[in-house]
C-alpha cells in the first residue's frame, strides 16, 4: 500500500514539473543581442513552439506546420527563432524587453511543455581605466604597480596573462573604493600582460595593460645622461679657462695673427 502511494506521488511530481515546466534566467547588453533557451530535450523533435510574453496572452514568435510567425510590432524584425531547438534570440535589445518570456512546446503525441525564461537587460559595463601608479628597475628587478577603476559599481580583479609564474599582489585600498591596485615584481627585458575585469553579476568587461621593463633601454638612458653630463662639464671648464686666461689668450691670437698676415 505505502509503496503504491509513493509510485502515486513521484508520478504526479513528474506531470507536474512537465507542465510547469522550469524556470531560466539569462541576461543582456542595451543594443546587443541574446538567446532566450527554451528548455526542449534535444533528443525530440519539436512540432510547434510558441513564444509568448504578458501571463502567455502575447504571441512574439511562433512556429508550426513548418511556417515561422513574428506580428507583433514590438519585436519587428528583432527575433531569430530556432526551429530546431526552439531556442529565441533577441536583437537590438532595448530597456523594455526587460521581461519574463514563456515558451510552449509541442512535442508529437500532443505532448505539451511550458518553460519560463526571465531576461534581465542591462546597460553595458563601462571599460575599466588603468594607470601606472609606479615603475622601477632596481637590483636586476622590474617593479611596478598599477591602478584599475571603474564609473560602474563593480567587482574589479587583476589577472596576468599566461607565461608570467611570478608572484604578484592585488586589492581594494580600502573597502569604500572603487578600485584595485596591483603590485608585481619580475625579471626585466620582458613583456608582461595583466588584464583587469569589471564584474558585475554575470556581465564582465576587462582591459589588457602591456608592462614593459628593458634593462638595456635604462641603461643606455643612463649612459646617454651621464654623457650629456660630461659634455656640459667640459664646456664649462674650457669657458672658464678661457675666461681666466684671456688677456694671455688674446696676446697670443695677435701675435699669430701678425706673425701669420707678415709671412703671406
Amino acid at each position: 500500500m505505502l509503496q503504491t502511494a509513493g509510485i502515486l506521488i513521484v508520478y504526479l511530481l513528474v506531470c507536474y514539473q512537465a507542465v510547469r515546466g522550469n524556470e531560466r534566467s539569462v541576461a543582456g547588453y542595451l543594443g546587443g543581442s541574446v538567446i532566450l533557451p527554451s528548455g526542449a530535450d534535444p533528443t525530440t523533435k519539436l512540432v510547434a513552439i510558441r513564444w509568448s510574453i504578458y501571463n502567455n496572452v502575447t504571441f512574439i514568435a511562433t512556429f508550426s506546420e513548418g511556417e515561422f510567425r513574428n506580428k507583433y510590432w514590438k519585436y519587428k524584425d528583432r527575433l531569430e527563432l530556432n526551429t530546431t531547438t526552439g531556442d529565441l534570440e533577441i536583437k537590438y535589445l532595448q530597456a523594455d524587453d526587460d521581461l519574463r518570456y514563456t515558451v510552449l512546446l509541442e512535442h508529437p503525441n500532443n505532448l505539451e511543455r511550458h518553460n519560463y525564461v526571465t531576461l534581465t537587460v542591462r546597460e553595458k559595463l563601462r571599460t575599466p581605466s588603468i594607470h601606472i601608479i609606479s615603475r622601477s628597475l632596481k637590483d636586476g628587478f622590474c617593479t611596478i604597480s598599477l591602478s584599475c577603476t571603474s564609473e560602474d559599481n563593480v567587482t574589479l580583479s587583476w589577472k596576468p596573462e599566461q607565461g608570467f609564474s611570478e608572484r604578484y599582489l592585488s586589492g581594494k585600498p580600502n573597502q569604500s573604493s572603487n578600485e584595485a591596485v596591483l603590485w608585481t615584481s619580475f625579471s626585466p627585458n620582458r613583456n608582461i600582460t595583466f588584464c583587469c575585469t569589471a564584474t558585475d553579476g554575470d556581465l564582465k568587461e576587462g582591459k589588457k595593460h602591456n608592462l614593459k621593463c628593458q634593462e638595456d633601454s635604462c641603461h643606455c638612458q643612463q649612459n646617454y645622461a651621464l654623457l650629456v653630463f660630461l659634455l656640459v662639464v667640459f664646456i664649462c671648464l674650457i669657458v672658464g679657462f678661457a675666461y681666466k686666461y684671456r688677456a694671455e689668450i688674446g696676446t697670443w691670437f695677435r701675435n699669430y695673427w701678425n706673425t701669420a698676415f707678415t709671412k703671406s
